[in-house]
């Protein structure tokens, strides 16, 4: 499919990923003059193309030398492959195990190294009836009092927290980059989101009505949403994390540390 796309465009084509750049990078950069090609037209397997970037703003090719440079990560989820990028080596990786990357290089990839709030994780979902992968971000977090005024105002059927809990609200950026299968909504929950302990532990879902905006949802490809996720969480455990997307073993997903 990869050899049918650039035979197709007749083009030349280096795909460059989105990356950090730091002192290794930055000592074999080549300042260049080259030109974003925004009348260049893209076809994918037959029907037309718009590369988006992880916020589902549209990107363009970028022509040099003879040669027209696409969007790496676009590419491969239009493709269905995987895509990474690991800070250690400074290394794109394109269909490869990306489980395997040292959690240190990738943040937000595993619980012992969360993204922080207002950062960005890339994911993919793989279950028996789609395969779908987007961003997502924890944007806000409140805990204790406050969380409690705000949920009691939402519904004040809504339980108090038992003794020696409290809630934990957290309001969650969520886009769907791309679908298997394009027909199909993705149902975000806010089941889907487990806050664990610094023990280690999952916590129990919080069995209440959300604050509006609620992050439950149903997201064609290319939709995003954000709205407010509850969790129930121990008083004296300042150091919960919250996951999105895990293996049925607890491994993978998209982690967040909720400081």
């Amino acid at each position: 499919m990869k050899r049918k796309l650039i035979i197709s465009l007749a083009l030349s084509v280096t795909i460059v990923g989105s990356m950090s750049i730091g002192a290794f990078a930055a000592a074999n950069l080549e300042e260049i003059s080259a030109y974003l090609n925004k009348g260049l037209g893209l076809k994918l397997n037959g029907k037309a193309w718009q590369p988006k970037d992880a916020d589902g703003n549209a990107t363009y090719p970028i022509t040099y030398n003879g040669s027209t440079y696409l969007p790496a990560r676009a590419v491969a989820e239009a493709l269905g492959t995987k895509i990474g990028y690991d800070t250690e080596s400074n290394t794109v990786l394109i269909g490869e195990n990306l489980d395997a990357i040292p959690s240190k290089g990738m943040p937000g990839k595993s619980r012992s190294n969360p993204e922080t709030v207002g950062k960005k994780v890339d994911f993919m979902v793989n279950d028996i009836s789609n395969e779908y992968s987007g961003n997502l971000s924890v944007d806000q977090v409140i805990r204790g009092e406050e969380a409690w005024k705000m949920i009691v105002s939402a519904n004040k059927f809504n339980s108090a927290p038992k003794e020696g809990y409290e809630y934990l609200l957290a309001k969650i950026s969520i886009m769907i980059s791309s679908s298997k299968n394009k027909d199909k909504q993705i149902d975000v929950s806010p089941l889907d989101f487990v806050a664990v302990s610094s023990a280690g532990k999952d916590y129990d879902w919080a069995s209440i009505v959300e604050p509006d905006p609620s992050i439950s949802s149903k997201l064609y490809e290319c939709a995003s949403h954000t709205g407010w996720a509850a969790f129930l969480v121990k008083k004296d455990d300042q150091n919960p994390v919250i996951t999105y997307g895990r293996k049925y073993d607890g491994s993978g997903g998209a982690w967040f540390n909720i400081k």
